[in-house]
């Protein structure tokens, strides 16, 4: 399922129905398009920014992001 813009700001704001829909779906299956990365990215507050990683921070070069604390590697 492709997530609009509002429905992952409102996850990462506290809203339970966009939480709910977003785990109602198989992890494999959660899609966000480049459009919806940049203008989360580019509309975050300081303070969301461990969120935001944690919510779209799927990496294999955590070396360029340190910035966010506890950034892993998706994958080996």
């Amino acid at each position: 399922m492709l997530f609009d813009t509002s429905v992952l700001i409102a996850h990462l704001r506290g809203d339970r129905r966009a939480t709910d829909l977003l785990l109602s779906v198989p992890t494999k299956q959660r899609l966000a398009s480049v459009l919806t990365r940049a203008e989360i990215e580019g509309g975050m507050r300081s303070s969301e920014s461990a969120s935001v990683a944690g919510l779209l921070g799927a990496t294999l070069n955590v070396k360029h992001f340190p910035m966010f604390a506890g950034l892993n590697r998706a994958f080996d």
